[in-house]
């Protein structure tokens, strides 16, 4: 029996070097034929189709242009890591990863609009990544990088929460750039639509981990609000000094907890709270007062007509409400007649015309709208 365990062993050990030098992750998008070149940066090299140098070159300038400024919030600079470029891809995405260490970028954008140039998002969010590991990478994993190579920053990795890396990126990116992620609406709606409607009480794991029950947005969405409120409460480098923490001390195990702990006297789910609840007041709720104040559907239902002087001198055609019938006017024609009705039921008659269907909600007709109308608004005494 011990002859053959010891024979098993032996066995192992032999295959152990060549399981262990293989990737732990590979795209494998790119044909088996494709030729590659390389060029050689300050930030590492850039790994390109060899009839895709004129992109690469883009890359390269992106890189050399946010180099001295990415790093900002962090004690130590990105990473050197390689830059591999995607041609031959269906999925609009990129990654960072720990072994073999490198930054991974598929270069054909997604087919839904976006609001800058997609190199220069992809770029910017990626490298910050590489930021992040390299304040991850110090100290004691540093240490442990001579013993285990590169898989001790899988190690690295999970010393922060994954929500803090992906939000970080999405700030980083939108700081850097003219119109970055976090700043179209697209990228908060879903928030809005919850807090305004008072659903924030869900519980903390379901905003973190998602449901099947409930939609909720991602990690990216998530985590950026959670970073943005914390570096406004407790300053840019807060993240750092988390980051420089567990480095130092990975063998603590929860390490973002014991570090907010000891530099903050805090924790995740009171930086969760307090974020959810800084929104709520933010955007406000349907009885908020902003919320009134910008919409007269909603406040004649709540208050009425408050002035009613202004309403014993008001004239019937003064006020005229106007929708189509075209694309997108369905909830516009819906609160349209309703302000008209509610309007007639205060005593203030509104003048009310609903335009035919091939009335969209643009800016087109809105422009006819105006041309024909402002005559008349104007003309009344």
């Amino acid at each position: 029996m011990a002859r053959m365990l010891a024979r098993v062993v032996l066995l192992f050990c032999a295959l152990l070097p060549s399981v262990a030098s293989g990737q732990y992750y590979d795209w494998g998008r790119s044909p088996q034929g494709m030729r590659w070149m390389q060029a050689k940066l300050p930030s590492g090299k850039v790994v390109f189709p060899d009839y895709y140098s004129d992109n690469a070159a883009r890359v390269a300038r992106y890189l050399d242009t946010i180099r001295p400024s990415i790093s900002y919030g962090f004690e130590y600079a990105p990473l050197k890591m390689p830059v591999v470029l995607h041609t031959e891809n269906f999925v609009a995405n990129g990654m960072a990863m720990w072994a073999p260490k490198r930054i991974e970028l598929e270069m054909i954008p997604d087919a839904q609009p976006f609001a800058e140039p997609w190199l220069k998002h992809l770029v910017t969010h990626e490298y910050r990544h590489a930021v992040q590991y390299g304040n991850l990478y110090r100290r004691f994993m540093k240490g442990l990088g001579y013993v285990l190579g590169q898989q001790a920053g899988f190690v690295s990795s999970v010393l922060v929460p994954v929500w803090f890396l992906e939000g970080d990126a999405v700030m980083a990116e939108t700081q850097m750039s003219s119109f970055g992620r976090a700043l179209q609406p697209s990228f908060t709606v879903e928030y809005r639509a919850y807090l305004t409607e008072g659903k924030q009480r869900f519980p903390l794991d379901k905003w973190f981990c998602g449901s099947y029950r409930n939609y909720i947005p991602d990690h990216y969405q998530f985590g950026y609000q959670l970073v943005a409120w914390s570096r406004e409460r407790y300053g840019d480098d807060m993240w750092s000094r988390v980051a420089d923490y567990g480095a130092r001390r990975p063998y603590t195990i929860l390490t973002t907890k014991w570090a907010l702990r000891k530099y903050y006297r805090t924790s995740v789910n009171r930086i969760a709270r307090s974020t959810l609840d800084d929104l709520t007041r933010f955007w406000g709720t349907d009885s908020d007062d902003m919320v009134l104040r910008c919409s007269p559907l909603a406040y004649l239902q709540e208050s009425g007509i408050a002035n009613k002087p202004a309403l014993a001198k008001a004239e019937e055609n003064c006020l005229i409400l106007c929708a189509g019938q075209g694309a997108y006017e369905g909830d516009a024609l819906d609160d349209t007649q309703a302000l008209a009705d509610l309007l007639k039921d205060q005593g203030m008659p509104a003048h009310l015309e609903i335009w035919g269907g091939d009335v969209s909600h643009d800016w087109y007709w809105w422009g006819k709208m105006w041309s024909l109308f402002a005559p008349r608004i104007l003309e009344v005494k």
